[in-house]
């Protein structure tokens, strides 16, 4: 599983890093959209057509996707040589 290493600027001017696991954040993610997803598609009703299942379940797991993400348009650079 790959880590990704960021560093974080600090109010005391230091800078910190940090890791994280891209793979957990994001299954985590789409895992809480899922699950979301299906409590709101039954939210209203006992039977949910197959179509308000799959745009509820999308929804959610977009909504929570972009609470970790940020979408940008244009050209992205990604960073993996930082010091360790």
């Amino acid at each position: 599983m790959q880590m990704r290493m960021v560093l974080y600027y600090t109010p005391k001017k230091e800078f910190v890093k940090m890791r994280f696991s891209e793979y957990a954040l994001i299954t985590r993610a789409v895992e809480e959209g899922v699950a979301y997803g299906v409590n709101r598609a039954y939210k209203h009703t006992d039977n949910p057509d197959t179509e308000t299942l799959r745009d509820t379940i999308e929804q959610e797991v977009m909504n929570a996707l972009c609470e970790i993400l940020v979408f940008e348009s244009g050209s992205m650079a990604v960073v993996d040589d930082l010091p360790v």
